[in-house]
């Protein structure tokens, strides 16, 4: 009771121990090195499709399906750059993707899974028209993506994320 005669409020008062930091088991650590082993050859991928859209070749694709069209010269150039630009911003924004997954699956975040398991799936349309000897990387890093995501729903795993998250909500209490 505090001096006016009325009772206090004290938010310290009742707290609990939210306890330790749940333990990253093995399947999400693997899980974690399977989704960055992805990105990397992700990155591989996206070097081999940069050579690939830079190449005089694909100029003279474009230039050749661009003839008797009234378009204004340097118009295949136009294009190619645009295919250099474009295929540059999906690999970094794709590597970046990865690595976060990775980084938040190791943290125990279920969003992670959650998303990472939605594109895992999304990237099998990837494998729709591979061409070799190139596509062999496009074909290891879906493969990786998949089993590490598949990793992440088996028991040890689902026990870590749902640990994690009581961890998370309990700390946030304090």
């Amino acid at each position: 009771m505090s001096m006016s005669g009325m009772p206090s409020y004290n938010p310290g008062e009742g707290r609990f121990d939210a306890g330790p930091r749940p333990t990253v088991p093995s399947t999400v650590q693997r899980a974690y090195w399977l989704v960055l082993a992805a990105a990397l050859f992700h990155l591989i991928s996206g070097i081999f499709n940069l050579i690939h859209v830079s190449s005089a070749e694909v100029l003279r694709q474009i230039e050749n399906q661009l003839k008797g069209q009234n378009v204004p010269a340097g118009s295949a150039e136009a294009a190619q750059t645009f295919s250099i630009v474009t295929v540059s911003l999906i690999t970094v924004f794709g590597l970046v993707l990865y690595i976060l997954i990775a980084l938040f699956l190791r943290k125990g975040m279920n969003w992670a899974r959650i998303t990472g398991s939605v594109l895992a799936v999304i990237s099998l349309y990837q494998l729709v028209g591979v061409g070799f000897p190139a596509g062999i990387f496009t074909i290891v890093q879906v493969v990786l993506g998949i089993a590490g995501m598949v990793l992440c729903y088996l028991a040890p795993s689902t026990r870590y994320f749902a640990e994690a998250k009581a961890f998370r909500r309990a700390n946030r209490l304090r």
